[in-house]
């Protein structure tokens, strides 16, 4: 069963609308939503979108045109390193699903096993179909080798844009490739195309990683503070419950993959009781 605003990702039930987009929770009040394709465990949602205090739950945006000269000069440097050293363009990703593989797995690598990807071949190339019917996909490449170092891959939908993923292996971080991409998806999207804003999304519970401070110290991303709601299918909701007192305890204990997504639960749940 289809449910309208909402879709199915990674055993939960998440909105289709944009951060700024209010949320259709009638799905949440009948309990149809339990009944979505793919039968989440439990529905994650926000409200109070950009709401000027600061909360435990937020998005990582950027809504006003890039300005280089606004930036620190440590901040420009950088910049300009990454665009003399590499060559970024727009491509198509069916013509370089090799490379996108390559780089992904190449960066997946030094992931923890606890939340590790696993991308065969056949999921790369069918990830690349779908990108070519409704992303834009910015490749690097090394100016001295011509080798591909890096990708990201944006989402442009209706008046934002969505940085779906940006990926670069670490042995190639110190010729800013990272800085090279950002500069020329914020100068495309936000000063050509003039998208309302540019947003890497949510808060991160699972890959811990600097990502959104790199962005709001290299680039002037800022926090759009929010309101994080969560609720659990009926069987789901006593087990929560239960296990909420020894969230702390479980956490500890979160290098095995089970209880690592389970901890991850138990934080958004504890984020969610604060917000409110």
């Amino acid at each position: 069963m289809k449910i309208n605003g909402w879709k199915y990702y990674n055993h939960a039930a998440i909105p289709t609308t944009a951060p700024h987009e209010k949320v259709n929770t009638q799905p949440i009040k009948d309990k149809t939503i339990w009944k979505m394709d793919g039968k989440p465990l439990f529905a994650r949602w926000t409200e109070n979108f950009d709401c000027g205090y600061e909360t435990e739950w937020w998005y990582c945006i950027k809504d006003k045109p890039f300005d280089f000269n606004q930036i620190k000069s440590k901040r420009r440097k950088e910049i300009r390193k990454g665009l003399k050293l590499n060559k970024v363009k727009i491509v198509k990703a069916m013509d370089y699903i090799d490379e996108i593989h390559r780089i992904q797995n190449e960066c997946y690598a030094d992931y923890p096993e606890q939340y590790k990807p696993h991308i065969n071949y056949e999921m790369t190339k069918e990830l690349c179909r779908s990108w070519d019917i409704s992303h834009i996909v910015y490749m690097a490449f090394s100016e001295e080798t011509g080798e591909a170092v890096g990708f990201a891959c944006v989402e442009p939908i209706n008046e934002y844009v969505n940085l779906e993923i940006l990926k670069v292996p670490n042995r190639h971080k110190n010729s800013q490739v990272v800085a090279a991409l950002m500069y020329n998806i914020l100068i495309e999207m936000l000063n050509n195309r003039k998208y309302k804003y540019i947003c890497d999304g949510a808060r991160n519970l699972v890959h811990q990683t600097n990502f959104m401070e790199y962005l709001v110290k290299q680039f002037a991303f800022r926090f759009a503070y929010c309101n994080l709601k969560m609720d659990y299918r009926p069987i789901i909701k006593p087990i929560i419950k239960l296990l909420y007192p020894f969230r702390v305890i479980i956490e500890k204990f979160s290098k095995n993959k089970l209880l690592f997504n389970i901890s991850v639960v138990l934080k958004m749940e504890h984020i969610s009781r604060q917000c409110n």
